[in-house]
């Protein structure tokens, strides 16, 4: 037994509400076939991930959900918003990554290592090979999966062969199933059902004697369930309600539970007992991980503050820094033999420890950048004028990648929010970014030195272009009421335009330099003569959205004007006769748009998720030619290269994808979605 101070909250049992599952055990199980995604060459260390049919490269990687390590401590298997990878946990080079067009939560490697379990935000579970990522079998629940834990066969109930696998779901619902060996067809097969829990269903835990199976839920109920008919055999109350059990972990004898929750609590648990038996942390911080050492001794958790505490019945309890100081922790696990830490923090970063000793002091052993942060959306893409670089939002960072080789060139730190758009100088030396901080940002290309700082806008910069001679930097404010004209030379603001009760969110510079494309709220495009005349009122206004312009494009030839709206199209102005086509229609915002350096092809993105291509020479026409499926949410920004043989999209799912559609490449018919990414 751990030996700590009790402190024993008074036992406040609380009935759990029952639910029928009768419909989950009837689920078919679905046998999925899944393609492996495996890179051909050395894996890429940083900012990889797969790539739908269509696409030829993925910039980021998805944001992290859960973390497991295999038995042997070998590899950590990384569950992120796009899907699945893994990674050797002593250098975290990817061995492989697989790609979900829904959020894959929880991952558990089975006790002997040979297979993996999977749960995803739609309900599906998913059995895994390790070796590749294949999908064996699966099936489909209501709700999503919130949890997962398995049973060995050494310890599963006589009957059937196989392990067990225990789901919990977001509604409450749980449920058990039979894994049987690899190659067996059907791999998985209906065992049992819980009574639902009156909350969902955050940690699982099977007792190490196979006797038992703990279950922690959000509203800080503990319950345990004798195997095999999975009967209640008891309720432990003593965390706070509503505070959610983050973590179960048995120790050796199966006679004691530890149960950690979202505010720190860490409590311990004799099966003899209703209340806990010890208290052994009330950190405030939620307790990420919990594991026992294999002989039942010594209990690590790791907390959302980055710090690594460690009891043990020899030692007094010790803790440790994992992570700087202001680092938050989002996820964590710990090795069966607590030799190896993992943590993911909010700003995306991967971090593996290594501990020597019974209680040493963890060694750090590898660091992995790439994945998605919490908040970390990439709102803006931009080529180089020779289009052998592409310019990404990351975060408040800028990211400048070369190669496209899955590790950018250099990336220009300086923002301290969101970066939200971008746009290169027509010689292709300066790169002009805006962020949620109000600010423009000037960067040297070559060196990535920040060349000045532009204050000048009240709201977040929301689109940025430059004048075709390069003298000109146009910015609009969202929210200020103001486009600001500045010399790029000087950076001093040479020309303000508002328009009273408006707020501009796009802007463009006609072809020859003359012209001025504003995009506002009310869904008006106003047209502003840069010629000299710098008049308050705008040389032309075009009506047509129904709501907020959001971006604005000159065909090459500067005949046509391309907007994009709130609204749901995409409309194609004929300047001149201020007459108008529509385009595109989206089941959503589209946020942007590009002509095709040729002027012949329009691509769209928008909220959907979608990406669509069309053909706008020599007439326009309401069908698109090309369906580019693949992001996990919606795209924010779409980019043609100058040769017009790729396009770049990026997206709230964290990632830039880049599209092959030159000539070579072009098609009528739908691509199909076999990945998708955040990152």
């Amino acid at each position: 037994m751990i030996r700590m101070n009790i402190n024993t909250p008074r036992d406040s049992r609380r009935r759990a509400r029952r639910g029928d599952l009768v419909t989950l055990l009837a689920l078919a199980v679905l046998v999925l076939a899944s393609c492996s995604a495996r890179a051909a060459g050395a894996p890429r260390v940083s900012y990889a991930g797969p790539v739908p049919e269509g696409a030829v490269a993925r910039l980021g990687k998805g944001r992290i959900e859960g973390l497991a390590f295999s038995p042997d401590g070998r590899t950590l298997a990384v569950a992120t918003d796009v899907g699945l990878a893994l990674y050797d946990a002593q250098t975290l080079h990817q061995q492989w990554s697989q790609a979900s067009l829904v959020p894959i939560q929880a991952v558990a490697y089975a006790p002997d290592g040979q297979l993996l379990a999977t749960g995803a935000a739609d309900g599906q579970v998913s059995i895994v090979a390790p070796s590749d990522g294949q999908v064996l079998d699966a099936l489909k629940a209501p709700a999503a999966v919130s949890s997962l834990a398995w049973l060995p066969a050494s310890l599963s109930p006589a009957g059937q062969p196989g392990a067990l696998l225990a789901a919990g779901f977001a509604n409450g619902d749980a449920v058990v199933v039979r894994v049987g060996d690899a190659g067996a067809q059907p791999l998985l097969s209906p065992f049992g059902q819980l009574p639902r829990h009156p909350a969902g269903v955050t940690a699982l835990a099977f007792s190490l004697d196979g006797a038992m199976l703990a279950s922690g839920d959000i509203s800080g109920s503990v319950n345990l369930w004798a195997l095999p008919e999975l009967r209640r055999a008891g309720s432990l109350r003593g965390h706070p309600s509503f505070h959610r059990v983050q973590a179960l972990a048995w120790l050796s004898n199966s006679e004691e539970l530890a149960s950690a929750d979202s505010k720190g609590r860490v409590l311990l648990w004799r099966m003899d007992k209703a209340s806990p038996e010890q208290i052994l942390a009330q950190q405030g911080s939620p307790v990420l991980a919990i594991q026992a050492d294999p002989e039942g001794s010594v209990l690590s958790s790791v907390g959302g503050d980055g710090l690594l505490a460690t009891w043990s019945t020899e030692v007094a309890p010790v803790s440790y820094p994992l992570a700087p100081p202001d680092t938050e922790a989002t996820r964590a696990t710990i090795a069966a033999d607590r030799r190896i830490i993992a943590i993911a923090a909010a700003d995306g970063s991967l971090a593996t420890w290594r501990i020597e000793g019974e209680a040493g002091a963890p060694e750090q052993v590898a660091t992995l950048q790439g994945h998605a942060g919490r908040y970390t959306p990439v709102e803006a893409v931009a080529w180089s004028p020779d289009g052998k670089r592409l310019a990404t939002g990351l975060g408040t960072d800028v990211a400048v990648w070369r190669d496209l080789d899955g590790r950018p060139e250099r990336v220009l730190a300086g923002h301290t929010q969101p970066v939200t758009a971008l746009a290169w100088s027509p010689d292709g030396t300066q790169v002009a970014s805006g962020g949620r901080d109000r600010l423009i940002h000037l960067w040297d290309a070559r060196s990535g030195r920040l060349i000045r700082q532009l204050p000048g806008h009240t709201g977040y910069v929301a689109d940025l272009a430059w004048s075709p001679d390069g003298r000109q930097l146009a910015s609009a404010g969202a929210l200020d009421h103001t486009v600001l004209l500045w010399d790029a030379r000087s950076g001093r603001v040479i020309r303000t335009i508002s328009e009273e009760g408006d707020d501009f969110w796009s802007v463009a510079f006609s072809p020859d330099g003359r012209t001025l494309a504003t995009g506002t709220t009310s869904g008006d495009i106003l047209l502003w003569d840069l010629g000299g005349d710098t008049a308050e009122i705008p040389s032309m206004r075009l009506r047509g959205h129904l709501a907020w312009v959001t971006d604005l494009a000159w065909s090459p030839d500067g005949q046509r004007l391309a907007s994009t709206s709130a609204d749901g199209g995409a409309l194609l102005w004929d300047v001149e006769a201020q007459t108008r086509q529509p385009v595109a229609a989206h089941n959503s915002v589209v946020r942007s748009l590009a002509f095709s350096p040729d002027g012949r092809q329009l691509a769209t993105a928008a909220k959907d998720g979608l990406v669509l291509i069309w053909d706008v020479a020599p007439e326009p026409t309401l069908r698109a030619v090309r369906t580019l499926v693949g992001h996990a949410s919606g795209v924010n920004g779409v980019a043609w290269s100058p040769d017009g043989q790729r396009l770049a999209s990026s997206s709230d799912d964290n990632s830039v994808l880049i599209w092959e559609v030159g000539p070579a490449s072009s098609g009528r018919s739908r691509i199909p979605a076999t990945s998708a990414g955040r990152g």
